[in-house]
């Protein structure tokens, strides 16, 4: 059975885009890491430019140690109460 994740269907995207892949990853040091800072909503911001919310709590109260993103090394900033960091 063939489905849009099958080898041979990922092989021919491949091969239609001239043997290049799709998308580049973006070039990350990883000797420095991802400040995630914490909005007045609970949104968690990152380096790389992504948000996350954690129903409950924050990325150590959650065991979160590395960006989920980019894969580097997770660094948090809070948001105080009254909406400063």
């Amino acid at each position: 059975m063939r489905t849009r994740h099958s080898p041979a269907n990922q092989d021919r995207l491949y091969r239609a885009l001239g043997g290049q892949p799709a998308v580049r990853p973006p070039q990350v040091d990883r000797r420095k890491p991802c400040v995630w800072q914490q909005d007045e909503n609970g949104t968690w911001h990152t380096d790389c430019g992504n948000a996350f919310e954690f129903s409950d709590g924050g990325p150590s109260e959650n065991g979160a140690r590395y960006c989920q993103y980019c894969g580097r090394l997770l660094m948090a900033r809070p948001c105080r109460e009254g909406g400063r960091r």
